[in-house]
């Protein structure tokens, strides 16, 4: 969202990009919040200023543990990706990598041209849920929400996150 909202002020968004992009910061996370304490989620926050992996780092800190997410399964609104291609990234960006990033690895070969870095530190109006659950809890959690994805795996540790 904060990369398609970027382009916007920045005059070069299209019109269904940005219809996808309202859509989802209108989608509300209250269905997802009844269904993780349903599951007896261990810890959930939601995406907002510090993006995905400054929250990320938060909620694993202090729940003393690592996060290991998969690039490969995380959601992107439609042509986000072309987006940060051509530099549409908040300001916020910035200073999420510059606080955040020393808890932060990539894996080898991820992270050319810091694209995917840039699009994972963006700061998020409204970007969801990260709900931490026990794996026999995920599949009863995704009945009740559909869209939700399987991003990573949670593992010991002291709120370092792996991106593989």
């Amino acid at each position: 969202v904060g990369i398609i909202t970027t382009a916007l002020k920045q005059e070069r968004v299209e019109p269904k990009h940005l219809a996808a992009a309202i859509a989802s910061m209108k989608q509300l996370n209250r269905a997802s919040a009844a269904a993780a304490i349903a599951a007896d989620a261990h810890a959930m926050t939601d995406i907002t200023g510090f993006g995905l992996l400054g929250h990320g780092h938060e909620m694993a800190e202090q729940s003393a543990v690592d996060f290991r997410f998969r690039l490969v399964d995380i959601p992107w609104l439609p042509d986000a990706r072309a987006y940060g291609i051509a530099g549409a990234f908040p300001g916020g960006m910035d200073n999420n990598a510059g606080y955040f990033g020393r808890w932060v690895t990539f894996a080898d070969g991820i992270d050319k041209g810091y694209l995917y870095h840039d699009m994972l530190f963006t700061p998020e109006t409204s970007g969801g849920l990260l709900v931490s659950l026990s794996p026999d809890k995920v599949s009863g959690y995704l009945a009740r929400v559909p869209h939700a994805a399987i991003v990573g795996e949670v593992e010991p540790g002291d709120g370092h996150i792996w991106i593989n």
